[in-house]
Formats: structure tokens, sequence, C-alpha cells
């Protein structure tokens, strides 16, 4: 579900004495008194294309800066932040509403950013194999509704092959990769490198922030947030229709086919390709 800026502010103002009663709350009252002057902030947008591990890093930064949602000097419950949806901070009143911001607040998007967001944000972006993203999101975008975004009706019910091929000669997913990709500024991490080490990453995303909480938690925010635990399933043990899917990484391997190679060297002018080639995945056009 994605929510437009205007409809995070009527989420607001439609709460206000929800606030109201928070602000006033023994936790607000000490807040006040340790805080205030609304000093602490810290603004942190995580920005990727679609299926590309970047809901799992955005979980674990979360559980990691736990972060204290204030608008208007009061403090707004997390449910109301976002409510599950990617945020669309692409147009001109960001800037404005982001400034006015207090607290520690986390956003988590795939639309661009309008241009000055970078400078006043930290921004950390989530990138992966453009062919495993392709794998994925052919994955997810047959089993969502498709008044949500999902594939039509005809299209699910091509074999997987075919729905492949579709979500290859579909630029959208490709636009998302490229916009992040060659975002400036803000702190690129590799899906592949979470999978590998994720204390290490967020120990990365932790100095590039400036998080000065206790470390100490990493390793617990980590193994809560472990695909085996919330799966139930061991990584590689495929639930075509979880989010929580596969797991693992280099999966394309197994599923594309000599004509999916071609297709996506060739589509879209050679964009995939060229893009892979770009962030390091490839060292020649001809792999």
């Amino acid at each position: 579900m994605e929510l437009s800026l205007g409809r995070v502010l009527r989420l607001h103002k439609a709460h206000r004495f929800h606030r109201l009663v928070r602000g006033i709350s023994p936790g607000g009252l000490l807040r006040m008194l340790v805080d205030p002057l609304g000093t602490q902030r810290l603004l942190i947008i995580v920005g990727s294309a679609h299926k590309v591990g970047s809901t799992w890093l955005d979980a674990m930064i979360e559980d990691m800066v736990s972060p204290r949602y204030d608008f208007e000097g009061l403090l707004i419950p997390r449910a109301m932040r976002q409510l599950g949806g990617s945020v669309d901070f692409s147009g001109r009143d960001a800037e404005a509403y982001l400034r006015n911001l207090k607290g520690i607040w986390q956003f988590k998007t795939h639309h661009d950013l309008y241009p000055t967001l970078p400078l006043i944000c930290r921004v950390v972006t989530v990138h992966r194999d453009l062919r495993d993203m392709c794998v994925s999101a052919t994955h997810h975008l047959s089993s969502l509704p498709t008044k949500y975004g999902g594939f039509s009706e005809e299209i699910k019910l091509l074999p997987f092959d075919m729905r492949l091929s579709h979500a290859l000669h579909n630029g959208y997913n490709l636009g998302r990769a490229e916009y992040w990709w060659r975002l400036q500024g803000g702190l690129r991490i590799m899906y592949e490198d979470v999978l590998a080490d994720p204390h290490a990453i967020l120990e990365r995303v932790g100095a590039y922030i400036q998080y000065t909480g206790d470390s100490s938690k990493l390793e617990r925010i980590v193994g809560a947030h472990d695909f085996k635990y919330l799966s139930q399933r061991n990584p590689g043990d495929e639930d075509s229709g979880s989010f929580l899917r596969k797991g693992i990484a280099g999966d394309w391997r197994n599923v594309f086919t000599s004509a999916h190679v071609e297709e996506f060297k060739s589509c879209h002018g050679g964009r995939w390709n060229s893009l892979l080639i770009d962030m390091g995945y490839e060292e020649r056009l001809d792999w």
C-alpha cells in the first residue's frame, strides 16, 4: 500500500487527541524534561526497488534505533506512521514536512526522493542482483492480488517462464533499480552482504547514521529477523506464495533459461544488463 504525504498528514491530524494524551503521559513528560527543546533529530529513509530485501533491512534498522515519531511536538504511535506502506516523498512539500519533524523517524520508500532530501536525511539504499530481483518479483506478483498491483489474472495463468519473461519486459522495477543505484549520497547496502553478515551490515548502518545506542543488542535483532526463525523453513526451502519465499542469493541460476538470459541482455535496449555490470554482479556484457 502506497501512502501519499497528504495521507500521512491527514492521519496525524485525525489523531490529534491521541497525540495529546501520549504527549502528557509520564513518558512524554519525562522526554520533555530530558530533551525540552526536542533537539534530538534523526530522519532515516530506506529506499530501493521492489523485492531486493529492503523490508528485512528496514525492520532490523528500526529495531536498532527505536524511532521516536514526534510531530508537532507530540509523540506519534508507530501504527500511525506508515501502516506498513511506502511513503511517497517525491513532491516539493516533502522537504518542508521533514524539516518540521522532531525525534527519530524512519521511512521506507520505492519512489523517487525530492532532490534536497538526501541533504537532510540519512538515506540507506538497498540493492540486489537484478536477475534474482526479477525472479522474486515474478513470484510476488503472481501471488499478489491484481488490485494491489499483482499480475492480471490472465498472466497468472501462464507458465512461470512466461511470467518471468513478462516481468523482464516490464520496465517499472528496472526504472526503480536504476534510480536508487544512481542516487547520489547515502549508504549503499547489497542484499547479498546482508545475507552473509547481517550483524556487520547493521554496524555499518549504525556508523553511517551516527547511532550511539547499545550495539550489544544487534545479535538479538539479527536473530529476531532471521529467515529460519520467521518462516520456520531453512534458507533455500521455497514457499512461492510467501513474502519470505526462499531466503537465498543466486537462485536465478536455477530459474533462468537460455532464452531468459538473452531477454535480460537485450530487452529495454540492454538496460538490465548495463545496470548489472555497473553494480558489479558481472564483469562483461557477454556473461
